[in-house]
């Protein structure tokens, strides 16, 4: 997945090309990205000494599985953000 490119410069010098997520990817990165600042705001609200519920700590405690998938594990390693196309506000479709 990784490749190289040479400049075209006399120097040739080298320059990585940085691989990126695949739109599929993107959406599971994004609903990711979602549920870890979703387990932030609940872990706030434990530190503030609030209880939660069951599914709320449940929830909590799946954070490390999260934040160990591939998809997450790609975006620590560098790989590029996707664009997305945007969704058709065209209801007549």
């Amino acid at each position: 997945q990784w490749s190289t490119q040479w400049s075209t410069k006399a120097s040739k010098t080298w320059k990585p090309r940085v691989p990126a997520l695949t739109e599929d990817e993107e959406r599971k990165a994004r609903k990711m990205k979602k549920k870890l600042r979703e387990i932030a705001a609940l872990e706030d609200r434990l530190a503030t000494g609030e209880s939660l519920d069951v599914l709320q700590q449940k929830k909590v405690e799946s954070k490390a599985e999260f934040e160990d998938c591939e998809i997450m594990r790609k975006l620590r390693e560098g790989y590029r953000r996707c664009e997305l196309p945007a969704k058709s506000l065209d209801v007549t479709k």
